[in-house]
């Protein structure tokens, strides 16, 4: 046990050493690949902590101090890295050689998997940064388009040469297997409904938890329907995705509330991000 609680106070320590020296670093030094790499080892070290906390009981405040660290310090790279991405898309321009070959500047979109619940996310990325960007024409969208497929989705354009004939075409293959509302939010509807049920009290779990509920019921909104009465409902469904103990302290708060009105999905979150 002793020997635990050493390895916790090494990362705690080695995590706020990070950030005192992270804060010192130079502007030219804050570089992609650098802030990529503190991302990394942050995630290392938060797994260990994590892990260790898992098997130990650790002072309540001891662990609330180090995943406050954590997510402070975890955020302010996040924000970092995506300002030095964006900055370098922007600045990125076309280059063609004496060949007519050109040099794609790196657009950031994630791939796209084929799971419906992906598409309308992935579809507006798209639209906004390739389709309707009039510094491209149609082979280097079809070239951007194919390069942004995997699995299912990338096996339906394959045999696609791309040139620019093949662009709109292509685009409208992928349109109509995947711009299916109900497919779409079936696929959705199944994501918030098949997340696993947590065996034991976990922070990480909880945050999962929250995380995909708000994800699920974003992109239901986005498909034109109106979720405003659904919190009954959803708070239902996840409060039985809790462990026993985070279920049953809920439903004690839930029931010292002498009003008589419903609990609300915000009043829910509030709680379990409390825990």
């Amino acid at each position: 046990m002793e020997t635990l609680n050493n390895v916790q106070n090494a990362v705690s320590a080695s995590i706020a050493k990070a950030i005192a020296n992270f804060m010192k670093t130079p502007e030219k030094r804050l570089t992609t690949a650098y802030i990529e790499t503190r991302l990394e080892t942050l995630e290392q070290q938060w797994q260990v902590f994590f892990e260790t906390h898992i098997n130990i009981i650790s002072t309540k405040s001891t662990y609330e101090e180090v995943e406050e660290l954590y997510i402070d310090f975890k955020s302010d790279l996040k924000d970092r890295l995506q300002k030095l991405k964006s900055s370098s898309t922007r600045s990125s321009s076309l280059s063609y050689t004496e060949s007519g070959r050109f040099n794609l500047p790196e657009i950031i979109i994630p791939k796209f998997t084929g799971k419906y619940e992906e598409w309308q996310s992935f579809k507006e990325l798209f639209l906004g940064l390739i389709h309707d960007n009039k510094s491209l024409d149609n082979t280097q969208r079809l070239y951007y388009l194919k390069s942004l497929l995997t699995d299912d989705a990338e096996i339906l354009l394959k045999n696609i040469p791309v040139t620019a004939d093949n662009y709109a075409r292509s685009w409208e293959k992928l349109v109509s297997r995947y711009n299916n509302k109900k497919y779409m939010a079936n696929s959705i509807l199944n994501r918030l409904l098949d997340q696993k049920s947590l065996n034991s009290e976990s922070a990480y779990g909880i945050e999962q938890i929250i995380s995909t509920t708000c994800d699920c019921l974003e992109a239901i909104k986005n498909l034109g329907v109106d979720v405003s009465t659904w919190d009954i409902l959803i708070v239902n469904i996840i409060s039985n995705k809790l462990d026993k103990d985070t279920r049953k302290a809920w439903e004690l708060s839930a029931s010292s509330d002498v009003s008589d009105e419903l609990p609300t999905l915000d009043q829910f979150t509030q709680f379990l991000t409390a825990r």
